[in-house]
This record gives C-alpha cells, sequence and structure tokens, in this order.
C-alpha cells in the first residue's frame, strides 16, 4: 500500500490538487455554515417580523452565497475526478 500511495503522489501536481481539495472542503465548510446563518437572519428579521427594508438585498446576499457554495462543490467535483483520473493512468504506466 505504501508503494501504491508513492506511485500515486509521486507527481507534485497530485500532492497540490490533493492539498486544493482539503482547503477547498474545509472553506466550503465555513461558507456554507455562514450562507445557513444569513439565511435564518432572513427569515427571523424580515419575513417573519415582516419587515421589508433591506429584505431584497440580503436575500440577493443570501441567495449568492448558496450559488457560490454549489459552484465550489462543482469545482470540488472536478477536482477529485481530475485526480482519480490522473492517478489511474499513472498507475496503468
Amino acid at each position: 500500500m505504501k508503494k501504491l500511495t508513492g506511485i500515486i503522489l509521486e507527481d507534485i501536481k497530485a500532492r497540490m490538487i490533493l492539498v486544493l481539495f482539503i482547503t477547498l472542503t474545509v472553506g466550503i465548510g465555513f461558507l456554507l455554515l455562514y450562507a445557513n446563518n444569513q439565511l435564518e437572519q432572513v427569515l427571523n428579521n424580515y419575513l417573519f417580523v415582516q419587515n421589508f427594508d433591506g429584505f431584497a438585498v440580503r436575500l440577493f446576499i443570501t441567495v449568492g452565497l448558496f450559488v457560490l457554495v454549489f459552484g465550489l462543490n462543482v469545482f470540488g467535483a472536478y477536482l477529485v475526478s481530475n485526480f482519480h483520473y490522473n492517478s489511474l493512468s499513472r498507475l496503468r504506466q
């Protein structure tokens, strides 16, 4: 198993992809917590109280955060599939 891991992680590109993926995953987690907090504030402060001053701006920010989280998740899935493809092609060689 150690030799197999050495073959896969032999290239600096594979190591960088793994570090980028780990950083991206942790960042997405914190961004998702912040987006959920913003959604809670929109629901509590604007919809339940029926105070619509600044509602559109706060809703736009909240939707933008969730779209950003979705885009980063798609990018993370691309990184994982790229890493798997490069690892399998390196093992085949």
